[in-house]
This record gives C-alpha cells, sequence and structure tokens, in this order.
C-alpha cells in the first residue's frame, strides 16, 4: 500500500516536464537570438554595401570633375613664312590653323570634336572607371558612366552608377561657351570646371 502511495505521489515525471519545458523555452530564445542576429548582420552588410556604392560613385565623380573641368578647345591662326617673296621682294607669310587642348591627351570632351568645330559622330559611349580609395576591392570600385555631348552645344553629361549594386548614380555635366570662327578660322570652345548632381536615369 506505501509503495503504490509513494508511486501516485511521485516527482520524477513532473521533473522530466520541467526539463522539457525549459529546454523548449531555451531552445525557443535561442532561436529567436539568432534570427535577430542574422538579421542584423544581413543589416550590416546591406549598410556596407551602400556606403560602398555612394563612396564609388562619389569618389568616381570627383575624379572625373577633377580631370576634365575647365578643358578648352582652341583653334589659333598662326603665321608661318612661306620661304617666298612677292615681286617687291618681300616675304610672303601664311596663316595656318594649330589646334590646343587642355588636357592635352585623353580627354573625353576635347577628343570628341573636330578640327572645324563640330562634334565627332561617336560621341557617347559607357565607360568603366575605378575609383581609387573607396573600398577593399577593385570590384567594390567598379562604376559604370555613360556618356553623352549635345552636338549643339557641346555640353557634356556623364551618368555614374556603382556596378555593384546599381543603387547609386550621380551625374557631372559640363556646360560649354564657344566663339564664333572669325575671318581667320579661329575659335575656342571653353567647359566649365563641372557640376556634380545627385541621381541620373531615375535613379536616386
Amino acid at each position: 500500500m506505501r509503495r503504490l502511495f509513494l508511486k501516485l505521489h511521485s516527482a520524477r515525471g513532473t521533473s522530466m516536464l520541467m526539463a522539457l519545458f525549459f529546454f523548449l523555452v531555451c531552445l525557443t530564445a535561442g532561436a529567436a537570438m539568432l534570427a535577430s542576429s542574422t538579421a542584423s548582420a544581413a543589416k550590416s552588410l546591406n549598410h556596407y554595401q551602400e556606403q560602398q556604392a555612394y563612396l564609388s560613385v562619389s569618389s568616381a565623380a570627383r575624379l572625373l570633375k577633377n580631370q576634365l573641368g575647365n578643358s578648352s578647345f582652341v583653334v589659333t591662326a598662326v603665321p608661318h613664312d612661306t620661304g617666298k617673296t612677292d615681286d617687291d621682294g618681300n616675304e610672303i607669310w601664311e596663316y595656318q590653323l594649330e589646334t590646343a587642348t587642355s588636357p592635352a591627351r585623353g580627354n573625353l570632351l576635347t577628343d570628341n570634336i573636330l578640327s572645324s568645330g563640330a562634334v565627332s559622330s561617336a560621341v557617347s559611349g559607357t565607360y568603366a572607371i575605378t575609383a581609387a580609395g573607396a573600398g577593399e576591392s577593385a570590384d567594390a570600385l567598379q562604376v559604370d558612366a555613360k556618356y553623352v555631348m549635345d552636338l549643339d552645344s557641346k555640353q557634356a553629361t556623364f551618368t555614374l552608377t556603382d556596378a555593384k549594386t546599381h543603387r547609386y548614380s550621380m551625374r557631372i555635366i559640363f556646360r560649354t561657351t564657344s566663339t564664333v570662327p572669325d575671318a581667320l578660322g579661329q575659335f575656342g570652345i571653353y567647359w566649365d570646371a563641372g557640376t556634380i548632381e545627385k541621381g541620373g536615369d531615375g535613379n536616386a
């Protein structure tokens, strides 16, 4: 009779249930902590990628602005001695047109201007720019640049977009002032220092 009474009042089953309940609570808490940590890590990675995208585009924009700002394409008539003389023995001089560009080489603005002052037909394109110092790898720094020059005004527009996430874009606009060719054929095209604008092609 006493043994049956002890069995009816045994706490071993209750202890097992309490242990299972405690294990379930710990498991739920662990799962919640793991999910929170995963979400936090994903958010941090996303923030890092957005920061890298912004730094890449802004760095490339400053690079282009510094390289192409205040460019010029100037045609000047320079007198040259022909080595000949007229009937009175005077030297015969003639004018030859000479072109000076600034910067002298590798300039997408001046390279697309013909000697006549017209814009070359190949004035648009997409280029890849690598801006140093914006991140850990070259892939993170890659920027796509879409370039267009207006045929009449010679205004040039670069639309920069980060190649990795395509989340950020900026525009650089180089506006121009030009002089009309004179009787000798002299003229000049001058671009300003450039203006950086956020957004382009509908991107923020």
